[in-house]
């Protein structure tokens, strides 16, 4: 069986070795974006991978509830939810600054 080279196959090899620099241009383009790209996102993962166990070792509040009238009953009740190791509560005010100068307040 004799195998003939059709017009299509030379014509591919003669445009590619006319336009070689081009098609290497093209291969480093891909190569090039394909590696930014594998690196952005790798960087993207070891950061948020980073962070959770930055949190997780500095057992630092997963949420923070507020409001302005908290009762002892809403306490208890966010206490007894689901997956809630600990509760601690906090108070905050604005406290007003009348020794120094300008409209000063203060968050304690």
């Amino acid at each position: 069986m004799v195998r003939r080279r059709g017009v299509l196959g030379r014509k591919l090899r003669r445009d590619m070795g006319q336009n070689a620099m081009q098609f290497l241009a093209m291969i480093a383009l891909c190569f090039l974006g394909t590696w930014v790209f594998a690196g952005l996102d790798a960087n993207w993962r070891m950061e948020e991978r980073t962070i959770e166990e930055w949190l997780a070792e500095g057992r630092l509040s997963d949420f923070w509830v507020t409001g302005t009238a908290i009762s002892r009953q809403d306490v208890y009740r966010v206490r007894e939810l689901e997956n809630v190791e600990e509760i601690q509560c906090r108070i905050t005010l604005e406290v007003d600054c009348p020794e120094l100068p300008g409209e000063v307040t203060a968050t304690v």
